[in-house]
């Protein structure tokens, strides 16, 4: 993020959204102790500077918030996932002992090796503290995709065995099948945390960076009318100009 008041791209900044509000609530301040605060446009009205800080305060709030539960999705899919070498390994195990066809458990082993591969894939993700994406799908998120995909794929091949019936109740394919779909659910979870967050941030990024109705621009503008009342050497107008603001880039 840049130092002037304008511009435009995208931020990889939180702290720099809460900053930038922080120093609108400075120039709010600062312009209630000028008697002659009077400005011509809507925008920068003292009333609606003070209910847009709210709003803006708001938003960052809320991004907040959606972040907080994305992590934690985030978390508890992980955890799930990192069981899933474990139930795979397990699974061509007992597959061997049971099976009678070298060919199933061939196939059986080359799916393991693919969920195994995956796995190492997965150790970053998208909203961990100081990322930001405004696509919440990423190489990341594919691999978890991956890696449902070929375990769908183990659990049909495990079918296809007569007889396999194992003592290990997680191992029965009602177990494994079980074991699926709390992953098919926490990646589900991910996903909509992610797209929740995402939406959010996009309308933080409107708020503070609209290019006439933003945060950003109104402190601009203000800063233009303090100048116009005072003349650029004024100490008015150099304690305002002096409140900087960030950019998106």
């Amino acid at each position: 993020m840049t130092t002037n008041t304008n511009g435009g791209g995208h931020s990889n900044s939180e702290t720099g959204h809460a900053k930038n509000v922080a120093q609108f609530q400075k120039i709010i301040t600062k312009c209630e102790l000028l008697a002659d605060f009077n400005p011509p446009n809507p925008l920068i009205y003292m009333v609606e500077l003070k209910k847009f800080y709210i709003s803006a305060n708001e938003i960052i709030r809320l991004v907040h918030e959606a972040k907080g539960g994305a992590d934690v999705f985030i978390n508890e899919r992980q955890i799930e996932f990192q069981k899933l070498d474990s139930v795979s390994t397990r699974t061509i195990n007992i597959l061997a002992v049971i099976a009678n066809e070298p060919k199933i458990v061939a196939d059986a082993r080359t799916i393991v090796r693919r969920i195994r591969g995956e796995a190492s894939k997965p150790k970053t993700d998208e909203n961990q503290p100081g990322q930001e994406t405004n696509t919440p799908r990423s190489n990341s998120q594919q691999s978890y995709d991956k890696l449902i995909d070929h375990f769908v794929a183990l659990i049909e091949l495990v079918k296809q065995v007569n007889g396999y019936e194992p003592n290990e109740e997680d191992l029965t394919i009602a177990g494994l099948e079980v074991y699926l779909a709390d992953l098919v659910m926490r990646n589900k979870n991910v996903i909509q945390a992610n797209a929740e967050l995402a939406k959010t941030r996009k309308e933080r990024d409107k708020k503070l960076y609209h290019a006439v109705e933003g945060l950003v621009n109104r402190a601009k503008l203000v800063k233009l009318y303090v100048k116009s009342l005072y003349g650029s050497s004024s100490t008015e107008y150099k304690q305002i100009n002096a409140i900087k603001f960030r950019t998106l880039q």
